[in-house]
């Protein structure tokens, strides 16, 4: 569930571009893109923890078997090494078989490029440590997401294992089926 959440995450970052491309003569693409991927991160954070919860929440009946209340951080550790691993393997192939020549640019290879496309939810995040128009994710600062998705899908199975919401019942059904998937 973290890794459907994550890679959606990555659609809805992606899916944008074209549209921040042809906005370039009002704002600046880094800008927009910026504050474009904000708005992605935080929808990607409301998904893995809606997802989340409701795992916690189907997790909590006795005849589920293995059940605590870590499960959602183990998950979204594991998860989120996985992501880390298949950057890795990006950056391996696109080093050996992509060859990039730009009529205007000089590219030297394509490491930065492949990083952002796994990373691209956090682009305002890197722009912060690299203000460039594709920001640099060395293995290092590869993790750094990982501070930001493993704790809510942490908290968000916990709180659904635990049976806490945020909102009470005296919220209208519409705001509920936002937020609980139409509890």
């Amino acid at each position: 569930m973290f890794i459907y959440c994550y890679l959606l995450g990555v659609f809805l970052s992606w899916a944008s571009y074209p549209v921040l491309i042809h906005l370039t003569f009002a704002v600046p693409l880094a800008i927009s893109q910026s504050i474009y991927s904000i708005i992605t991160t935080l929808v990607l954070l409301s998904f893995i923890y809606i997802n989340l919860y409701d795992l916690g929440e189907k997790d909590r009946s006795p005849d589920i078997g293995a059940t605590y209340e870590g499960k959602g951080f183990v998950c979204a550790s594991v998860g989120f090494v996985l992501v880390v691993l298949a950057e890795v393997i990006m950056i391996l192939i696109a080093d050996k078989y992509f060859i990039v020549q730009h009529p205007h640019l000089v590219i030297n290879n394509v490491n930065n490029y492949v990083r952002i496309i796994l990373y691209m939810p956090f682009y305002w995040l890197y722009q912060i440590f690299d203000p460039n128009v594709v920001p640099r994710v060395n293995y290092l600062t590869s993790i750094v997401p990982g501070l930001l998705v493993i704790p809510t899908a942490g908290f968000g199975y916990l709180r659904g294992y635990r049976g806490k919401k945020f909102l009470n019942k005296n919220f209208d059904d519409i705001k509920k089926k936002l937020v609980y998937k139409g509890d």
